[in-house]
């Protein structure tokens, strides 16, 4: 039995992950419904707690506060300020930089002159890199990125050699998601499947399944904030360079580890690339407990794919091994507590493809249907989408784009 709901609403948003989320609070004047397949809202940002320690399964970097709205306040923000770290040739060498890290590595041939090369061109041709050249600077890179450098844009591939600061909020990025979801209230539906958007001119219809009951809902506009090949499926008689760019999306993805651990057996850092070992990344981060912090350890793009199907004590057990080879001798008995998540979408992979001559046009399916989500977000200041940052500027554009056509 299927039913048409008479009631049109102004907007429908589909997704409650971050962009959808933020669309929606500022939108919240407006007569809106948010819709979210899942049985909780909140996308790739998953905040969890134990022992009374927040942490991240999802998006580790704290939202800058001025992305925070107006009525909600963010959280105490926990400080770091220790170097960053890569571990090459059973070393590990620390610095303020990615450049002072690389200098202390004893290179055999000219690797230094190859990456300076690389990075006054622009990053155009990683053809230019050899082997070790790369395998260090794809190790920075993916402190942020689930893919492999080559994959990106040029302009991208510079993130490699960008400092990022590891600051965090002790509550989490769930604060944000929270403040959020309480500003739309009711009007958040989670456990709804939409089958279909279809705009029909006048209106916006959408199809959904809740609870095998299909109901066709009817809006003024759409915003589909639902990842990029999922909308493609959705969205019907898309114009051709949105189909397209949302057909060409790809997304990386990745697992972690978490370790909480006393504070005094490990020496402060912010985070050390391991090109060398299973890990791709290792983050260590201060907690609101005292003595106790936190060891994110990321397996990131094709190191993820031997951990996808491991086990608990198993990521544990990996772990372990990356810091005794870093140095670090912890038993297992010395970690308070363990967690560990698989993903099978990260972020966007940043290619060539879709991003290299961009186009308005791409994020904007039909004249009632709008994208958001990091992999619609187009910065000229930024250069290129990624994080919560850009995840948050894409829901803040499209209402803003919503609020015009209405």
């Amino acid at each position: 039995m299927e039913r048409f709901q008479d009631e049109c609403k102004d907007v429908i948003v589909v997704g409650a992950g971050l962009a959808g989320l933020y669309a929606a609070n500022a939108l919240r004047d407006k007569d809106i419904l948010v819709l979210e397949q899942k049985t909780n809202a909140g996308g790739r940002v998953l905040t969890r707690e134990k022992m009374g320690v927040s942490y991240e399964i999802g998006a580790v970097f704290a939202t800058e506060p001025t992305f925070f709205p107006a009525g909600i306040a963010p959280p105490s923000l926990i400080e770091e300020y220790g170097n960053i770290g890569v571990c090459s040739n059973g070393r590990t060498w620390f610095g303020k930089s990615v450049v002072d890290c690389l200098e202390q590595i004893e290179f055999h041939n000219n690797e230094i002159e190859e990456i300076t090369a690389f990075v006054k061109g622009g990053a155009q041709d990683i053809s230019d890199l050899s082997p070790p050249s790369y395998e260090l600077l794809n190790a920075f890179f993916q402190l942020i990125h689930p893919g492999e450098i080559c994959e990106y844009i040029p302009q991208r591939r510079l993130d490699a050699f960008q400092v990022f600061q590891m600051g965090h909020y002790e509550t989490g990025n769930r604060a944000l998601i929270a403040g959020l979801i309480e500003s739309i209230s009711s009007r958040l539906r989670c456990g709804v499947q939409v089958l279909s958007i279809s705009d029909q001119g006048q209106n916006v219809v959408v199809t959904v399944d809740e609870g095998g009951q299909i109901t066709h809902l009817s809006a003024k506009a759409v915003i589909c904030s639902i990842p990029a090949h999922e909308a493609s499926q959705v969205i019907v008689r898309a114009e051709s360079p949105s189909r397209l760019f949302l057909d060409g999306i790809r997304y990386g993805t990745g697992s972690l580890c978490v370790l909480a651990i006393p504070e005094n057996l490990i020496p402060e850092f912010s985070y050390i690339a391991t090109p060398d070992l299973a890990t791709s990344t290792v983050v260590r981060q201060k907690t609101a407990v005292d003595g106790l912090i936190l060891l994110y350890f990321y397996f990131m793009g094709i190191k993820s794919v031997p951990v996808r199907k491991l086990h608990a004590k198993e990521m544990v057990k990996m772990a372990l091994q990356t810091l005794d080879a870093l140095g670090f001798s912890i038993r297992e008995e010395q970690i308070k507590f363990a967690d560990h998540h698989h993903w099978d979408m990260i972020s966007p992979i940043i290619s060539k493809v879709c991003y290299g001559a961009w186009a308005e046009e791409k994020i904007h399916p039909s004249p009632r249907v709008f994208l958001a989500g990091d992999y619609t977000h187009v910065d000229s200041h930024h250069l290129m989408p990624y994080g919560m940052s850009a995840a948050i500027s894409s829901g803040k554009k499209a209402a803003e784009q919503v609020q015009h056509l209405l």
